[in-house]
């Protein structure tokens, strides 16, 4: 069975996507929105854009918000 939808992406929402990046980095965190969505991922700061068709097949898990630096 499936687990819950993804929701549409918001500006800084953590996900991990079905593959890494090729850094080795699984998570990335949403910066824009719009046709495309543009992600950051967390480990090499790179920018990866993809569409909305693509966003619906590729996040798998929205990940919990990284904590606040003090």
């Amino acid at each position: 069975m499936a687990g819950p939808p993804i929701p549409d992406p918001e500006p800084r929402m953590r996900v991990r996507l079905r593959k890494p990046h090729a850094c080795g980095g699984g998570s990335f965190v949403v910066g824009t929105t719009g046709a495309d969505v543009r992600l950051f991922c967390e480990k090499c700061g790179a920018k990866i854009f993809i569409d909305r068709a693509r966003w619906r097949t590729r996040a798998v898990e929205v990940l919990p918000a990284a904590p606040a630096a003090e």
